[in-house]
């Protein structure tokens, strides 16, 4: 017969043993990994290297809080770093977004499409005022050589103007290589810094 069922530690399985004598504990298996998490990072550019490598294909990103120190009426934005752990820099970069906005004060509100080549790629606008952007990115082809590497871009945030927005977005890098990061950086010529009150990157298995 089998033993009493043991008090079992809060998040690990309980089965039979292989003897069908007892229980034992298993263990938690998932499709989902967390390979990053970080709180409080601030800087003019912040780099989150080697979270990408073979073994997921495909990662997502969750950013709750990020702001700019100044809103001098620029996007953040992401690069790409590749395989030998440089930024990459040069206009490579697509991006198209569209967004909806309200101001709280004109009550005026109506939406907008963009699009831009260029050196950087534009994932939301620069929150202010503690509320800061909250952003879900995706991110496809990040270490296959053959092909661009794409991202999703979804979230909304509030500008410090009475000024609420969601908007969506996407992003390609032109280049045939492989990528083991990214850095999330301020883009234009503000400079500002950004700070970035808690993140975590998830790692999908096939």
């Amino acid at each position: 017969a089998l033993d009493a069922i043991p008090v079992v530690p809060v998040g690990l399985p309980l089965k039979v043993n292989s003897g069908a004598t007892g229980y034992e504990f298993g263990t938690i298996s998932s499709d989902v990994v967390k390979v990053y998490s970080g709180t409080g990072l601030s800087g003019t550019t912040i780099n989150f290297d080697n979270v990408f490598t073979d073994t997921y294909p495909f990662y997502k990103v969750h950013i709750s809080n990020g702001f700019a120190d100044s809103n001098s009426g620029n996007y953040m934005s992401i690069r790409m770093i590749d395989q030998a752990g440089s930024v990459r820099s040069d206009s490579s970069y697509n991006f198209s977004r569209t967004y909806a906005y309200y101001n709280t004060s004109s009550n005026n509100g109506r939406s907008s499409p963009g699009m831009q080549d260029g050196n950087y790629g534009a994932i939301a606008w620069n929150g202010q005022d503690g509320t800061g952007v909250n952003v879900e990115l995706a991110f496809h082809n990040t270490r296959q050589t053959g092909k661009y590497t794409f991202v999703n871009s979804y979230g909304s945030w509030y500008d410090g103007a009475n000024t609420w927005s969601t908007g969506i977005g996407g992003i390609h890098l032109k280049r045939n290589e492989a990528h083991r990061g990214f850095q999330i950086q301020d883009q234009g010529s503000g400079g500002a810094n950004i700070q970035i009150s808690q993140i975590q990157i998830y790692g999908y298995k096939n």
